[in-house]
């Protein structure tokens, strides 16, 4: 009876120590997966931006009042994600809109709503649910002039003009109708399309593009003005021509289409004599070389000497400026341009 009580007494103080490690493992294997949960919990959750989509830039930087264009959203995003992120945008104290993505261009697109009066607005895009503010403001914009007095077209007038220089021009040359001045530009071109055929579209900015684009004129469109590289994903969505008129502009516009489906197709800015804002006859040549490397279409643009038909030659070389008269025709070519 002694030796059995003794015994108990004896595994009693052997199963303390014992029970005692196994406490100790124990904790040690929670705090381990303590451990590990905190490393995926600070390299998924602390910085859910490095692995989930974000905002990068937005294109163009203002817009009329009168709302309706789109923003074009640089939205950097896993590869494997690409384009299915949810997006809306917020400007100032508008409703968010939904927006979507645009494959031709590789950028998520919003609508800008109509706004009271020209100013600057906040912009915030939610992608997935997660909200950005975006440090650069966007800004309403109005042409500073009364409403436009309404424009008539004189078809029958404007069919025997268009037959006269078809008559004039060889055949397989391409017609353009120049659009400089008359508003609204959009209405008017889509009136010009279809009283007779035209077969390309001049006009001097990006924004009367567009509004040739939103009437429904879907004829070439040459953009003569220059225009900002940084509107590369613009021109290529409504499938505008700009002018391309040195080699950075070529590479930063590659650049920014690295990811697009689409082909931007560009003209060349040529000085031949008879002005000083576009680019010699050397550098029109590199470039020419330039597009033809970087895979874009090119359609040249030269001002002639006088409205003669014939070549013309460049007397001297000038360098490429951001303001000047406007492009005007090459017979021989083209009423506005010819393919090259």
């Amino acid at each position: 009876m002694r030796t059995i009580v003794e015994n108990r007494e004896t595994a009693k103080s052997t199963d303390a120590p014992r029970g005692a490690r196994a406490l100790r493992v124990a904790l040690m294997i929670a705090f381990i997966a303590a451990l590990l949960g905190l490393g995926n919990w600070a390299c998924r959750g602390q910085t859910p931006t490095d692995r989930s989509a974000r905002p990068l830039r937005f294109t163009p930087g203002s817009g009329p009042i009168e709302g309706g264009r789109f923003v074009f959203i640089d939205v950097e995003e896993p590869a494997a994600a690409i384009g299915t992120a949810s997006i809306a945008c917020q400007f100032g104290q508008h409703a968010a809109s939904p927006g979507e993505y645009d494959a031709t261009s590789a950028r998520y697109l919003c609508r800008t709503p109509a706004h009271s009066r020209p100013e600057s607005v906040t912009l915030t895009i939610t992608l997935d649910g997660a909200e950005f503010r975006m440090p650069v403001r966007y800004v309403y914009t109005t042409h500073g002039k009364s409403d436009a007095p309404i424009t008539e077209v004189d078809v029958p007038t404007f069919q025997q003009q268009v037959k006269r220089v078809r008559d004039l021009i060889p055949r397989g040359v391409t017609l353009c109708a120049v659009l400089k001045n008359g508003e609204p530009v959009g209405w008017l071109a889509d009136a010009m399309a279809r009283a007779a055929k035209v077969d390309y579209f001049c006009v001097p900015n990006a924004q009367d593009g567009i509004a040739l684009r939103e009437a429904g004129v879907d004829a070439p469109i040459m953009v003569l003005y220059l225009t900002d590289a940084s509107y590369a994903p613009v021109l290529l969505h409504y499938d505008l021509e700009p002018a391309a008129y040195s080699l950075a502009w070529v590479a930063e516009a590659n650049r920014l289409l690295q990811r697009a489906r689409g082909i931007l197709k560009v003209h060349l800015w040529i000085d031949t004599g008879s002005s000083t804002c576009r680019a010699s006859r050397r550098t029109s040549v590199a470039l020419r070389r330039g597009t033809s490397r970087q895979s874009r279409r090119a359609t040249w643009t030269t001002r002639p000497r006088s409205r003669s038909i014939g070549s013309t030659r460049s007397s001297r070389p000038s360098t490429p400026k951001a303001s000047g008269s406007m492009p005007s025709s090459t017979p021989a070519q083209a009423t506005c341009s010819a393919s090259a």
